[in-house]
């Protein structure tokens, strides 16, 4: 599979994050625009929480077109 995610994030990346809450928890959701999503992948952060870092992996992802949840 990580072949198939390998695209970089560019400026032009087509995928919506937005923070969400998720049975109590603040999370993080980042989903395709465009294409429907070819799969689902759920980060954890770590225990300080959601980084920018984590983000922009999970926008990454989203921008190859799996939705992500940190």
């Amino acid at each position: 599979m990580a072949n198939e995610i390998s695209t970089p994030v560019t400026a032009e990346v087509t995928c919506a994050g937005e923070n969400v809450t998720v049975a109590g928890l603040n999370a993080y959701l980042s989903r395709p625009w465009e294409a429907a999503s070819t799969g689902g992948m759920l980060l954890l952060p770590s225990i300080s929480g959601i980084s920018p870092q984590l983000r922009e992996f999970a926008d990454g992802l989203a921008a190859a077109g799996v939705t992500a949840l940190a």
